[in-house]
Protein backbone atom coordinates (compact mmCIF):
# COMPACT_ATOMS: atom_id res chain seq x y z
CA UNK A 1 0.00 0.00 0.00
CA UNK A 2 1.57 3.33 -1.02
CA UNK A 3 2.45 5.85 1.68
CA UNK A 4 0.01 8.80 1.68
CA UNK A 5 1.42 12.20 0.78
CA UNK A 6 2.06 14.64 3.70
CA UNK A 7 -0.35 17.55 4.26
CA UNK A 8 0.23 20.41 1.84
CA UNK A 9 1.65 18.22 -1.01
CA UNK A 10 -0.09 16.65 -3.94
CA UNK A 11 0.40 12.96 -4.74
CA UNK A 12 2.45 13.88 -7.84
CA UNK A 13 4.78 16.16 -5.85
CA UNK A 14 5.31 13.49 -3.24
CA UNK A 15 6.05 10.87 -5.96
CA UNK A 16 8.69 13.14 -7.53
CA UNK A 17 10.23 13.66 -4.10
CA UNK A 18 10.52 9.87 -3.63
CA UNK A 19 12.08 9.54 -7.07
CA UNK A 20 14.60 12.19 -6.09
CA UNK A 21 15.51 10.29 -2.96
CA UNK A 22 15.98 7.07 -4.94
CA UNK A 23 18.12 8.95 -7.46
CA UNK A 24 20.31 10.31 -4.66
CA UNK A 25 20.72 6.80 -3.26
CA UNK A 26 21.74 5.49 -6.68
CA UNK A 27 24.11 8.39 -7.24
CA UNK A 28 25.86 7.66 -3.93
CA UNK A 29 26.09 4.00 -4.94
CA UNK A 30 27.69 4.90 -8.29
CA UNK A 31 30.21 7.21 -6.65
CA UNK A 32 31.20 4.51 -4.16
CA UNK A 33 31.68 1.95 -6.98
CA UNK A 34 33.78 4.36 -9.02
CA UNK A 35 35.99 4.99 -6.04
CA UNK A 36 36.58 1.24 -5.60
CA UNK A 37 36.80 0.13 -9.22
CA UNK A 38 37.22 1.58 -12.65
CA UNK A 39 34.92 -1.08 -14.14
CA UNK A 40 31.42 -0.08 -15.30
CA UNK A 41 28.80 -0.20 -12.56
CA UNK A 42 25.53 -1.94 -13.33
CA UNK A 43 22.26 -0.12 -12.60
CA UNK A 44 20.07 -1.53 -9.81
CA UNK A 45 16.82 -3.36 -10.56
CA UNK A 46 15.06 -2.32 -13.71
CA UNK A 47 17.35 0.68 -14.30
CA UNK A 48 19.07 0.39 -17.72
CA UNK A 49 22.83 -0.07 -18.05
CA UNK A 50 25.13 2.90 -17.98
CA UNK A 51 24.93 4.54 -21.45
CA UNK A 52 27.80 4.87 -23.91
CA UNK A 53 30.22 7.76 -23.54
CA UNK A 54 28.82 9.83 -26.41
CA UNK A 55 25.31 9.81 -24.85
CA UNK A 56 26.47 10.70 -21.35
CA UNK A 57 26.46 14.48 -21.87
CA UNK A 58 22.90 14.55 -23.23
CA UNK A 59 21.52 12.28 -20.55
CA UNK A 60 23.44 14.15 -17.86
CA UNK A 61 21.75 17.38 -18.92
CA UNK A 62 18.35 15.70 -18.56
CA UNK A 63 19.32 14.29 -15.21
CA UNK A 64 20.42 17.73 -14.02
CA UNK A 65 17.11 19.25 -15.07
CA UNK A 66 15.21 16.47 -13.33
CA UNK A 67 17.43 16.94 -10.29
CA UNK A 68 16.62 20.68 -10.19
CA UNK A 69 12.89 19.91 -10.29
CA UNK A 70 13.23 17.35 -7.51
CA UNK A 71 15.31 19.78 -5.47
CA UNK A 72 12.59 22.41 -5.76
CA UNK A 73 10.00 19.83 -4.70
CA UNK A 74 12.13 18.86 -1.71
CA UNK A 75 12.45 22.52 -0.69
CA UNK A 76 8.68 22.89 -0.81
CA UNK A 77 8.26 19.73 1.30
CA UNK A 78 10.74 21.00 3.86
CA UNK A 79 8.90 24.31 4.13
CA UNK A 80 5.59 22.48 4.57
CA UNK A 81 6.86 20.03 7.18
CA UNK A 82 9.14 22.53 8.96
CA UNK A 83 7.54 25.98 8.74
CA UNK A 84 9.14 29.03 10.45
CA UNK A 85 8.53 29.53 14.16
CA UNK A 86 6.10 32.43 13.65
CA UNK A 87 3.93 30.25 11.40
CA UNK A 88 3.92 27.48 14.01
CA UNK A 89 2.79 29.98 16.63
CA UNK A 90 0.00 31.35 14.45
CA UNK A 91 -1.19 27.83 13.63
CA UNK A 92 -1.25 26.76 17.27
CA UNK A 93 -4.82 25.75 18.17
CA UNK A 94 -4.38 26.71 21.85
CA UNK A 95 -3.36 30.21 20.83
CA UNK A 96 -6.51 30.47 18.73
CA UNK A 97 -8.65 29.33 21.66
CA UNK A 98 -6.99 31.83 24.00
CA UNK A 99 -7.59 34.66 21.52
CA UNK A 100 -11.28 33.75 21.24
CA UNK A 101 -11.55 33.58 25.02
CA UNK A 102 -10.13 37.11 25.34
CA UNK A 103 -12.61 38.37 22.73
CA UNK A 104 -15.53 36.74 24.56
CA UNK A 105 -14.44 38.27 27.89
CA UNK A 106 -14.13 41.74 26.31
CA UNK A 107 -17.57 41.47 24.72
CA UNK A 108 -19.11 40.23 27.99
CA UNK A 109 -17.55 42.92 30.20
CA UNK A 110 -17.70 45.89 27.87
CA UNK A 111 -19.88 45.20 24.85
CA UNK A 112 -22.97 43.87 26.63
CA UNK A 113 -23.29 46.84 29.05
CA UNK A 114 -22.79 49.24 26.15
CA UNK A 115 -25.56 47.52 24.17
CA UNK A 116 -27.88 47.54 27.19
CA UNK A 117 -27.15 51.23 27.76
CA UNK A 118 -27.74 51.98 24.07
CA UNK A 119 -31.07 50.15 23.70
CA UNK A 120 -32.56 50.48 27.18
CA UNK A 121 -30.76 53.42 28.80
CA UNK A 122 -30.21 53.92 32.52
CA UNK A 123 -32.38 56.95 33.11
CA UNK A 124 -35.12 56.35 35.65
CA UNK A 125 -38.62 57.61 34.97
CA UNK A 126 -40.25 56.77 38.33
CA UNK A 127 -39.90 58.59 41.61
CA UNK A 128 -37.61 55.92 43.01
CA UNK A 129 -35.04 55.98 40.20
CA UNK A 130 -32.23 58.42 39.53
CA UNK A 131 -32.18 60.14 36.11
CA UNK A 132 -28.45 60.68 36.34
CA UNK A 133 -25.54 58.38 35.64
CA UNK A 134 -23.84 57.19 38.88
CA UNK A 135 -20.97 59.52 39.75
CA UNK A 136 -20.77 59.42 43.54
CA UNK A 137 -17.36 58.93 45.06
CA UNK A 138 -17.90 55.19 45.58
CA UNK A 139 -20.20 54.73 42.59
CA UNK A 140 -23.22 53.99 44.84
CA UNK A 141 -25.95 55.88 46.66
CA UNK A 142 -25.17 56.86 50.28
CA UNK A 143 -25.80 53.95 52.67
CA UNK A 144 -27.97 55.88 55.14
CA UNK A 145 -30.23 58.97 54.97
CA UNK A 146 -28.20 61.12 57.38
CA UNK A 147 -25.06 60.66 55.30
CA UNK A 148 -27.14 61.42 52.20
CA UNK A 149 -28.13 64.88 53.47
CA UNK A 150 -24.63 65.53 54.83
CA UNK A 151 -23.24 64.66 51.38
CA UNK A 152 -25.51 67.29 49.79
CA UNK A 153 -23.79 70.03 51.83
CA UNK A 154 -20.44 68.73 50.65
CA UNK A 155 -21.61 68.70 47.01
CA UNK A 156 -22.97 72.25 47.23
CA UNK A 157 -19.75 73.47 48.88
CA UNK A 158 -17.79 72.01 45.94
CA UNK A 159 -20.38 73.08 43.34
CA UNK A 160 -20.44 69.39 42.35
CA UNK A 161 -23.52 69.06 40.15
CA UNK A 162 -22.68 65.55 38.90
CA UNK A 163 -22.68 63.85 42.29
CA UNK A 164 -25.19 66.26 43.82
CA UNK A 165 -27.91 65.60 41.25
CA UNK A 166 -27.25 61.86 41.07
CA UNK A 167 -28.73 61.29 44.54
CA UNK A 168 -32.13 62.73 43.42
CA UNK A 169 -34.95 60.93 41.67
CA UNK A 170 -36.32 62.62 38.57
CA UNK A 171 -39.26 64.07 40.47
CA UNK A 172 -37.21 65.29 43.44
CA UNK A 173 -34.58 66.85 41.15
CA UNK A 174 -37.28 68.92 39.46
CA UNK A 175 -38.70 69.93 42.85
CA UNK A 176 -35.24 70.94 44.05
CA UNK A 177 -34.71 73.17 41.03
CA UNK A 178 -38.12 74.87 41.30
CA UNK A 179 -37.69 75.46 45.04
CA UNK A 180 -34.60 77.58 44.32
CA UNK A 181 -36.15 79.47 41.42
CA UNK A 182 -34.34 77.68 38.55
CA UNK A 183 -35.17 74.98 36.03
CA UNK A 184 -32.82 72.12 36.90
CA UNK A 185 -31.06 70.47 39.83
CA UNK A 186 -27.66 71.48 38.44
CA UNK A 187 -28.68 75.13 38.23
CA UNK A 188 -29.92 75.01 41.82
CA UNK A 189 -26.58 73.64 43.05
CA UNK A 190 -24.73 76.34 41.07
CA UNK A 191 -26.92 79.02 42.66
CA UNK A 192 -26.52 77.64 46.19
CA UNK A 193 -22.74 77.37 45.78
CA UNK A 194 -22.53 81.14 45.28
CA UNK A 195 -24.18 81.62 48.70
CA UNK A 196 -21.61 79.51 50.56
CA UNK A 197 -19.33 81.76 52.63
CA UNK A 198 -17.17 79.09 54.29
CA UNK A 199 -16.93 75.95 52.10
CA UNK A 200 -14.80 73.95 54.56
CA UNK A 201 -17.17 74.41 57.48
CA UNK A 202 -20.28 74.09 55.32
CA UNK A 203 -19.05 70.79 53.84
CA UNK A 204 -18.68 69.35 57.37
CA UNK A 205 -22.31 69.91 58.41
CA UNK A 206 -22.96 67.29 61.11
CA UNK A 207 -26.17 65.23 61.22
CA UNK A 208 -24.98 62.45 63.51
CA UNK A 209 -27.29 63.45 66.39
CA UNK A 210 -30.42 62.95 64.30
CA UNK A 211 -32.38 59.84 65.30
CA UNK A 212 -33.57 57.48 62.60
CA UNK A 213 -35.75 54.40 62.54
CA UNK A 214 -33.56 51.32 62.15
CA UNK A 215 -35.82 49.43 59.74
CA UNK A 216 -37.51 52.37 58.05
CA UNK A 217 -37.78 52.48 54.27
CA UNK A 218 -38.42 56.25 54.09
CA UNK A 219 -37.20 59.19 56.15
CA UNK A 220 -37.64 62.96 56.09
CA UNK A 221 -34.90 65.26 57.43
CA UNK A 222 -35.37 69.00 57.88
CA UNK A 223 -32.52 71.48 58.12
CA UNK A 224 -34.15 72.70 61.34
CA UNK A 225 -32.94 69.45 62.94
CA UNK A 226 -29.25 70.34 62.83
CA UNK A 227 -26.93 73.35 62.77
CA UNK A 228 -25.75 74.79 59.46
CA UNK A 229 -22.73 77.14 59.40
CA UNK A 230 -21.04 78.77 56.41
CA UNK A 231 -23.92 78.70 53.93
CA UNK A 232 -27.68 78.36 53.39
CA UNK A 233 -29.74 75.55 54.96
CA UNK A 234 -30.80 73.15 52.21
CA UNK A 235 -34.41 72.51 53.24
CA UNK A 236 -36.42 69.31 53.72
CA UNK A 237 -35.32 66.06 52.09
CA UNK A 238 -37.46 62.92 51.88
CA UNK A 239 -35.45 59.76 51.16
CA UNK A 240 -36.38 56.21 50.17
CA UNK A 241 -34.29 53.09 50.63
CA UNK A 242 -33.03 51.48 47.40
CA UNK A 243 -31.10 48.27 46.72
CA UNK A 244 -27.84 50.23 46.53
CA UNK A 245 -28.48 52.92 49.14
CA UNK A 246 -30.84 55.84 49.84
CA UNK A 247 -32.32 58.07 47.14
CA UNK A 248 -33.85 61.54 47.57
CA UNK A 249 -37.42 61.09 46.33
CA UNK A 250 -38.98 64.33 47.59
CA UNK A 251 -37.89 67.90 48.34
CA UNK A 252 -39.42 71.11 49.69
CA UNK A 253 -37.83 74.40 50.66
CA UNK A 254 -37.37 74.97 54.36
CA UNK A 255 -40.16 76.86 56.12
CA UNK A 256 -39.10 79.07 59.04
CA UNK A 257 -37.72 76.95 61.82
CA UNK A 258 -39.59 77.17 65.13
CA UNK A 259 -38.03 79.44 67.71
CA UNK A 260 -36.79 77.48 70.72
CA UNK A 261 -38.85 78.14 73.81
CA UNK A 262 -36.62 79.41 76.64
CA UNK A 263 -36.62 77.22 79.69
CA UNK A 264 -37.39 79.00 82.98
CA UNK A 265 -34.77 78.59 85.67
CA UNK A 266 -35.82 76.38 88.56
CA UNK A 267 -37.24 78.17 91.61
CA UNK A 268 -35.87 77.58 95.03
Amino acid sequence: MPTPAPDGLSADEYRRFQEFQRFQDYQRFVESQRANSAAPVPAPGAMPAVPEHHDVAAQLAGVRQHLAELSATQTQINRTLNPPLWQKILRNKWLHRAAWLVIIVIVATWGVPVLVQHFFGDNGSSANQSPFKPKTENGLLPPDPKREVAAMYKFVARDDTGNGCFVFSATAAAEFGRAWGVSTCAQAINKLATQVTNPDTYALTDLTLIQEARYATTMTISSCSYTVVGGPPLGVFTMTRQDTGWLITGYTSQPPCPTPTPTAPPTS
